[in-house]
């Protein structure tokens, strides 16, 4: 919400916060919960109270250290298992039919 509120870009946030884009990304979406100098620096950033932001920050790391999850995540709404690394793209289905001529072989 402060990242949001400051209106300042993903990238500048993250140059001042001395942190990848991708990783504060992960951070603003709830994926990740920084470390404190991290914390701080976004703190600092948006102008925030970085008092107030340590009681946040201190509760959501007691959270996790009880293993309590944040918020649930949603279910996947595909109806096939998540793909293994090991597997390969199967080719996309063909929308129309081949036609007999194409499929009975080379021609003379």
């Amino acid at each position: 919400m402060l990242a949001r509120a400051s209106e300042i870009p993903l990238q500048d946030l993250a140059h001042r916060a001395q942190c990848s884009p991708s990783y504060l990304s992960r951070i603003l979406s709830g994926q990740r919960v920084p470390s404190w100098a991290i914390t701080e620096r976004l703190a600092k950033t948006c102008k925030a109270d970085p008092a107030i932001v340590r009681k946040a920050w201190e509760t959501e790391q007691l959270r996790r250290l009880a293993g309590t999850p944040a918020r649930p995540r949603p279910p996947r709404t595909a109806s096939r298992p998540p793909p293994s690394e090991h597997s390969r793209p199967q080719p996309a289905a063909r929308a129309w039919p081949r036609s007999s001529a194409a499929s009975s072989g080379p021609r003379d």
